[in-house]
């Protein structure tokens, strides 16, 4: 019950928040207006990402005030969030936002990892301290922003990021707590009935959308919270992150497939495109609502497989390794068989690539 009343609290506050938001986001003008990247048409209010992150904030003062890394998470959280409120309304450069990202969690970072909130050495204990701590920040900072940007990027279809991640929170909740060595988060369960309380109006077809802003508040928050939570003295960084990186392999997976597709096709890594997952999906014949309850079911197998990692990696760390490179040698091949990595019909013209680019370059 601990546990629980965090989760219902926070759900039932996103929930009653949704409606109100969207009403703000229909009077003030807070709508994504349909475009040649957009799946939807018409326009969509997307205030959702508010209703999200004020839930989650304030169940978290609530319930949770007396843990010291709850200024991190609302205080980035709260970055990362109007820092896409902003997006979704004037579109600002890809080069600017992600500059300010690295920025902002760079401080966050070494303010946390000074505070004893994050694991200061990406080997374990192995090695001079002092000197591995500046080495596990750049990666710090990396996961962060990456995982953020990742969600932001998958957040295509209706209700499908917000469900990719309540599936990794749940995932992740599930592997601290039948593993005594991963350190639980509460803060798991409240970011967890934030979405729960929202996606019923994320559905297809969706009254509201979480936006640049709540897509991204969603990203930082799980990348913090697992980087806080998964982390463990006695083993790596780069092996106690490797749990959370499959619960999220969906997103994470879809980027990298997105920055070496464009890079494949000569094009620059920020350029948009309408090759993503769901745009495979969807361009193969799946309905709106088909493309996303298959993302959702990889994301629940890679969930599946989290929790076997977890297990594996304190106790059978080769099977571990080579569980996670079976994974990745899959997600190669089903890259490169099912042409992810290349142009693939319904992508733009070449004439309009070249204007696209155009624009990224004097954005920049």
């Amino acid at each position: 019950m601990e546990y629980l009343l965090p989760f219902i609290v926070s759900a039932v506050l996103s929930a009653l928040l949704a409606p109100p938001m969207l009403s703000l986001a229909q009077r003030y003008k807070f709508l994504d207006k349909a475009n040649e990247r957009k799946v939807h048409t018409g326009t969509k209010p997307y205030l959702g990402g508010a209703a999200i992150f004020a839930a989650f904030s304030v169940t978290s003062m609530l319930f949770l005030r007396e843990d010291p890394r709850l200024p991190y998470l609302l205080g980035g959280g709260g970055f990362y969030f109007v820092l896409g409120l902003v997006d979704d309304r004037v579109d600002l450069p890809a080069r600017v936002k992600l500059i300010a990202e690295l920025a902002v969690t760079f401080f966050i970072v070494w303010l946390g990892m000074r505070q004893g909130l994050l694991l200061e050495n990406p080997f374990g204990r192995i090695g001079f301290q002092p000197f591995f701590m500046w080495l596990s920040i750049p990666f710090s900072v990396l996961w962060i922003v990456g995982i953020a940007n990742a969600v932001n990027l998958i957040d295509g279809l209706d209700a499908m990021a917000s469900g990719v991640v309540l599936i990794a929170c749940i995932a992740l909740s599930v592997a601290a707590l039948i593993n005594p060595v991963i350190s639980f988060s509460p803060f798991l369960l409240v970011l967890a009935g934030s979405i729960a309380g929202y996606i019923r109006y994320n559905l297809y077809p969706a009254r509201i959308i979480m936006g640049d802003s709540g897509a991204l508040f969603l990203g930082y928050a799980i990348a913090f919270i697992s980087l806080s939570s998964f982390v463990n003295p006695n083993r790596s960084i780069f092996l106690s992150l490797i749990p959370p990186a499959m619960a999220l392999f969906v997103p994470i997976f879809d980027t990298l497939a997105a920055i070496c597709r464009r890079s494949i096709n000569g094009r620059h890594i920020f350029a948009p495109d309408k090759n993503h997952l769901h745009h495979c999906l969807l361009e193969r014949g799946y309905s709106h609502p088909k493309a996303v309850r298959i993302v959702w079911a990889a994301s629940a197998g890679f969930g599946g497989v989290s929790l076997l990692l977890s297990e594996l990696i304190y106790k059978q760390i080769y099977l571990a390794l080579a569980l996670l490179a079976l994974v990745v040698a899959w997600a190669v091949y089903y890259a490169l068989a099912s042409g992810f990595l290349v142009k693939l019909p319904g992508s733009k013209t070449m004439a309009q690539t070249a204007v696209a680019d155009d624009k990224i370059k004097k954005a920049q």
